[in-house]
């Protein structure tokens, strides 16, 4: 079987403890996806416990803050922060970023001065990490490598670690 466009599985909603068996991008097996495979957490809260296979994006989105998951790596990272209200990290440290192209992309409001804690970064090596901040349909406005400060037309993004925590900082450009 094969999939034309991407495979995307979402959770989202308030689980003091959510549990399922594997859950796999390219469906029980010989199955092709030719796009994107994508994990959502939308706003989904409370402990993740699953057996997550062949996605190659997890999203973090919304009001999302996993306080435990089970071990999954993956080569990209996508923040998701429009209309988040909720405060401290999206995840714990269970989510790994491996393999050669690992990007982390965020995305959020550029109307004013804005810090996000991320995700616990203590077992990443973030060196050479590729990094894309996209407005909210997805076009790429700005893009580097961790370390770089991102600067578009509305300011400037810049990711750091603090205290173990991967920090999303947006500095708004002053009207001259």
């Amino acid at each position: 079987m094969t999939v034309n466009g991407d495979s995307i599985v979402r959770f989202s909603g308030i689980a003091e403890s959510i549990s399922v068996n594997r859950v796999d991008a390219l469906g029980k097996g010989n199955c092709v996806v030719n796009g994107r495979t994508i994990v959502e957490f939308s706003g989904l809260t409370g402990a993740f416990a699953g057996d997550l296979r062949n996605f190659d994006t997890v999203v973090f989105a919304g009001n999302t803050a996993l306080t435990e998951a089970s071990d999954y790596a993956s080569s990209n990272w996508m923040f998701d922060a429009w209309n988040r209200t909720a405060s401290g990290m999206f995840a714990s440290s269970a989510f790994d970023l491996e393999g050669d192209e690992r990007t982390i992309s965020l995305s959020f409001s550029t109307t004013a001065n804005a810090s996000f804690d991320l995700i616990d970064v203590s077992d990443e090596d973030l060196e050479g990490v590729n990094i894309r901040f996209l407005d909210a349909d997805g076009a790429v406005l700005a893009s580097g490598v961790f370390g770089d400060s991102l600067s578009f037309a509305d300011g400037v993004v810049a990711l750091s670690v603090d205290r173990d925590v991967l920090v999303a900082t947006f500095t708004k450009k002053t009207q001259a």
